[in-house]
């Protein structure tokens, strides 16, 4: 279903337990998936102070997430396209 992940840090001010889910189904490589889950977290952590209100942080996490995820389609998508091109 998913990974639950524990993140703590002196940005963050408390620990914060993080469930990703089906990042692994939504990519074809488990290194991809993990990669998606770190640049996720530090994106996070990065924009803390956009987050004003606690209950929003959900929502900006799977915001966050979706344009992870979809910025790897687009370049999966595009590294496709060139092998392609190049092969004719």
């Amino acid at each position: 279903m998913g990974s639950v992940y524990l993140a703590r840090g002196p940005e963050l001010d408390r620990e914060v337990a993080i469930k990703i889910l089906r990042f692994h189904n939504k990519v074809r490589n488990p290194d991809d998936a993990a990669e998606l889950i770190t640049e996720t977290m530090l994106a996070c952590t990065n924009g803390r102070e956009r987050v004003e209100e606690p209950t929003a942080f959900r929502r900006y996490l799977f915001g966050i997430a979706m344009n992870k995820l979809r910025e790897h389609h687009r370049i999966m998508a595009w590294a496709i396209a060139m092998s392609v091109r190049s092969v004719h």
